[in-house]
């Protein structure tokens, strides 16, 4: 493993964290300890990183990678044979050079001592057991859990749904709250707070809660990263992209599907935004 890379680790791994939390497809981000010191990294000098599930939402997250100046995609991993080779093609034209390479099997991408951080978006059950392979190759798995535990405090997400239905099959409210929702055909919001998801209110029409969501980004400050997340209105989401622009900088937002672990109790039009940075109290 390389040790001389002039890097800044905290830097990266706020970032990379903040997507991860707004992709909320629940990919681990897993760096080594090779991460270098703090300073300005050359194009030469940049975090390796190799990518294990490329499917939908690993290629979601992936894209935030090769956006990084301070990252470069040299490996990916994933079952699907058709899978891997697109995405090799898809990072290979990003850089505009070949050099990307494909594996059918995540241990041979971990074996490589010239990478230096982790993406796993793999379906839920390879999670542990990626990430514990991960670690014993030594990418420094106790390293980037306690930084991610130093970015939760300005992680903040506000969701909203288009029914309580979906939150109700799944156990998560009571029937009584659930046909009261329905009856006043309300849109309920759910925010996230010191890690757990909590009840923000609710609204009477999906034009309000958008609105919501958009004062939501009024009222925060030093926004480092920003991502809004969907479930099945890809358009809808765009154009709140583009009024949030006036806002933060359109070309640093992030759209991401959701994950179908949360998607199954968001239901339909689950609409989202999730931020890095401070609220205003």
């Amino acid at each position: 493993m390389k040790k001389n890379k002039n890097i800044n680790r905290r830097k990266f791994l706020k970032t990379a964290s903040a997507m991860a939390a707004g992709a909320i497809g629940f990919p681990y981000i897993v760096p080594s300890s090779a991460l270098g010191k703090a300073g300005t990294v050359a194009p030469s000098n940049r975090i390796s990183v190799g990518a294990i599930g490329v499917g939908e939402q690993g290629n979601l997250v992936l894209g935030n990678f090769l956006n990084q100046d301070d990252a470069q995609v040299i490996a990916v991993c994933d079952v699907d044979k058709g899978r891997r080779e697109g995405t090799c093609q898809r990072v290979d034209q990003h850089y505009q050079k070949k050099g990307c390479a494909a594996y059918n099997d995540f241990r041979e991408l971990l074996g490589r001592d010239d990478i230096d951080a982790v993406l796993i978006a793999t379906p839920d059950h390879w999670h542990v057991l990626c990430a514990t392979a991960a670690a014993k190759a030594g990418k420094g798995l106790p390293e980037v859990v306690e930084e991610v535990k130093q970015v939760i405090p300005d992680i903040h997400l506000l969701f909203l749904l288009d029914t309580l239905k979906y939150l109700l099959l799944g156990g998560r409210i009571g029937k009584a709250k659930a046909l009261l929702g329905s009856i006043l055909n309300v849109k309920p919001m759910l925010a996230l707070k010191d890690g757990e998801v909590m009840p923000a209110g609710q609204v009477r029409t999906r034009s309000k809660g958008i609105e919501r969501l958009i004062d939501f980004v009024k009222n925060a400050t030093d926004i480092q990263d920003l991502a809004i997340v969907y479930n099945t209105t890809p358009d809808e989401a765009q154009t709140l992209a583009e009024r949030i622009g006036s806002i933060f900088t359109t070309q640093k937002i992030s759209l991401a599907r959701v994950g179908p672990m949360l998607g199954v109790h968001a239901g339909p039009g689950a609409l989202a935004i999730a931020l890095r940075g401070r609220m205003i109290a």
